[in-house]
């Protein structure tokens, strides 16, 4: 699991990204996540504040918030990068034995 404690509106929410969050991406868009897109990657980091906090900004507003603040959003996406390369890494590593 990758976690990263991120401050919205006074509040800090942790930013995690484990299968709740995976889980609630797909609930959320009925598709698996495949980063091909911002609207994805938007939606990812919005339902990974979701599934792992009393969060209840509208997605609308929270896309307002990570345009007003860039850097919060490239630190979310490294980790989602982050998340998935391992995981990659791992499938790839396990694959060889």
């Amino acid at each position: 699991m990758k976690t990263l404690k991120v401050d919205i509106e006074n509040k800090t929410y942790l930013f995690a990204i484990n299968l709740k969050t995976i889980l609630t991406f797909e609930s959320i868009t009925n598709k698996v996540f495949q980063g091909q897109s911002t609207i994805d990657f938007l939606a990812f980091m919005y339902s990974a504040l979701i599934a792992n906090n009393d969060f209840s900004m509208e997605f609308d507003k929270f896309i307002d918030f990570m345009d007003a603040h860039p850097d919060l959003m490239f630190q979310m996406t490294n980790l989602i990068f982050e998340y998935y390369k391992e995981k990659n890494e791992s499938r790839n590593t396990s694959e060889c034995h």
